[in-house]
């Protein structure tokens, strides 16, 4: 604790009260030095809360200190409240309530300023409404009548959960006039509801609130289905059985072809197809991804057989580092993680460093050809292979 001239460090007791020896003062400083550590994130990430002070009282003030009554009239002027922008066009707005209101954080009443007040004149067609906060206040409603008609009153159905998955939801509504089914969540085109089989139109509550309106007449069940799901799960399982079968045939065991004609067609350069990788890893993810090729090109000297088990490595990392993020509840957020990131460009990285050939080898071909003046023994196997 901090007053002109003077500073002490004092403990915080168990009831949450700092006793200090009386200061004659205008001013005092609060600095937390040291705090008990706690969890802020229970799912296993580790982060630690933040040490803050939500409230200071001083109980010898308590006398001094007169406190509102809860009706004390709030108010902020023209141009202070938050704007209001439709088609273009600004207006500014006034806010008027009582204390406890504001404390409480409920709704305050928002009146336009001008000559007009709020009566506007617009033309069929649609339009574009724009709210901007103000320093102290934000706009949460808005609605538009005509002018002269009474405020309607909300129409209520009650609603209750049959079950509620991250994809797939059943609710039931009772009978009653037309209302909208609201679901705080941001609204999304890949939500679909049903009424007993029909579908229901779909719209939005405040901007963002994804709704449905639910025609008058008797209830009855709403199933709520996120259908990009079934497509999303089908792409998994397709990129499932493609990798199983990827892996199967890099393990089957190579057969040797019986060759008639031993003049083989050329292939493409390797160093060409190396370059080209090489050069797309480096404006995919910059220097790194090239210093882990040169990595694998120097073990692939070590250890010739040491790149697939890099390979597989790396896949393995990246994929149960993923697969134990979605188990744990974190949806896809481990899956853009370093762990598996860093996985998945070193398996990327050892591919490329196999197909880059050893510098200072001559191809294939001219390795395998004879020298001039010199000989060449051929022979067959069995199974018909020609060597030489």
């Amino acid at each position: 604790m901090r007053t002109p001239g003077r500073s002490q460090v004092v403990p915080v007791g168990a009831d949450g009260l700092v006793r200090f020896a009386a200061v004659r003062t205008d001013r005092i400083e609060i600095a937390v030095r040291q705090s008990a550590e706690r969890k802020a994130d229970r799912r296993g990430n580790g982060w630690t809360a933040t040490s803050g002070i939500a409230e200071v009282e001083i109980p010898a003030l308590g006398g001094l200190l007169r406190p509102l009554p809860g009706s004390t009239p709030v108010s902020v002027p023209c141009g202070k409240g938050p704007a209001v922008e439709l088609d273009g066009f600004r207006y500014d707005t006034a806010v008027t309530g009582t204390l406890a209101d504001a404390v409480a954080g409920r709704s305050l009443p928002v009146r336009l300023c001008g000559a007009t007040g709020p009566v506007v004149d617009l033309p069929a067609g649609g339009h574009r409404l724009v709210t901007t906060p103000s320093r102290g206040f934000v706009v949460q409603d808005v609605a538009l009548w005509p002018d002269g008609a009474t405020v309607p009153v909300p129409r209520h159905r009650e609603v209750s959960v049959r079950t509620w998955d991250p994809t797939d939801r059943r609710v039931r509504v009772a009978a009653g006039d037309e209302a909208l089914l609201v679901v705080p969540e941001n609204a999304n085109v890949g939500w679909t509801a049903t009424l007993d089989g029909r579908t229901l139109t779909s719209t939005r509550v405040d901007g963002w609130q994804q709704a449905w309106v639910l025609p008058a007449g008797a209830g009855g069940e709403v199933r709520l289905v996120f259908a990009p799901d079934r497509a999303y799960r089908g792409g998994l399982a397709v990129g499932a059985l493609t990798a199983l079968g990827v892996l199967v045939l890099a393990c089957w065991p190579a057969r040797r072809r019986p060759v008639d004609d031993p003049g083989l067609p050329a292939e493409g350069s390797p160093w060409a197809i190396g370059v080209l990788l090489v050069l797309l890893l480096a404006a995919l993810g910059g220097v790194l991804p090239v210093a882990i090729v040169i990595a694998a090109m120097l073990l692939r000297q070590l250890a010739l057989r040491a790149l697939p088990v890099v390979v597989l490595g790396g896949l393995a990392v990246a994929t149960v580092t993923a697969v134990a993020g979605r188990w744990q509840g974190h949806g896809q957020e481990w899956a853009y993680g370093s762990w598996v990131q860093g996985g998945m460009l070193v398996a990327v990285g050892a591919v490329v460093a196999a197909v880059v050939p050893v510098p200072g080898t001559p191809p294939a071909d001219e390795a395998e050809s004879p020298t001039a003046g010199g000989t060449q023994a051929t022979g067959q196997d069995d199974d018909r292979t020609v060597w030489r």
